[in-house]
């Protein structure tokens, strides 16, 4: 499943770069951006919307339990830039709504079917935000704005982090667990190119990394000391529609 998931990312991101890296020929052809005194003002404020998707893991330290996590991404960014020349300097912000999640089940002890004990460990990422400068230069030329940039900043994202666990002694069995959210502080950097296809509008291919650190959980109705989960590295890969005012 896992080698399948990966060569869908790959397909996807090869698709991406292809539309990016096409769009000046594509543009000049439809006569979008025309004439040889025609500019695009990367400097100024913007807003726009993206979408991708990640892959990563998680990991409960105290529980030995190191999984994948893997979903799609989809929200608003927005930003600012500085224009100076064929350099570009930035501050950019998204949020996203996340479809990532992961899970896996063990066994600190078994010894037959009817005596064992069982955990099962999930983490979902439901929102994720970063906070980030960026910094470019336009390789493209006045019909044909192409920005290519670097990125990093802070990352924040909410945690649901749940543990269940079943116990059974020969006669019985049990089953108790929980969950709790936090939101977890990490970093997040990456680059991306950015097309011009019109005086207002930009499209971009970007790749982030991105690592939540850890935080303690505290999960409810089960016997374990308040837990540390970490969530990351996650690597992701997305398109964004920009409009600069």
């Amino acid at each position: 499943m896992e080698g399948r998931s990966m060569r869908k990312v790959l397909a996807a991101v090869g698709l991406m770069g292809s539309l990016v890296m096409g769009a000046p020929s594509y543009a000049a052809e439809l006569g979008q951006i025309s004439g040889p005194g025609a500019t695009h003002m990367w400097g100024g404020f913007y807003v726009g919307v993206n979408a991708g998707y990640g892959w990563g893991s998680s990991e409960w330290p105290q529980l030995d339990k190191n999984y994948s996590d893997d979903g799609w991404l989809a929200g608003a960014t927005g930003g600012f830039n500085i224009d100076s020349g064929d350099w570009i300097f930035g501050f950019e912000m998204d949020y996203d709504w996340t479809g990532m999640s992961g899970s896996q089940t063990g066994y600190p002890f078994y010894e037959s079917p009817r005596y064992y004990d069982q955990r099962h460990v999930s983490t979902d990422l439901e929102t994720l935000g970063t906070a980030r400068v960026r910094a470019g230069y336009d390789v493209g030329d006045a019909t044909n704005p192409l920005l290519l940039y670097v990125t990093g900043g802070l990352a924040f994202g909410n945690v649901k982090a749940s543990l269940h666990e079943t116990y059974c002694d020969g006669e019985t069995c049990s089953t108790y667990g929980g969950s709790d959210r936090k939101v977890q502080f990490g970093w997040a950097y990456g680059a991306g190119a950015e097309y011009a296809f019109d005086d207002s509008w930009s499209a971009k291919l970007e790749y982030l990394r991105v690592d939540l650190r850890d935080h303690t959980y505290s999960i409810p109705n089960v016997d374990q000391p308040p837990l540390d989960v970490s969530v990351g590295p996650i690597d992701i890969v997305r398109v964004g529609l920009n409009y600069h005012f």
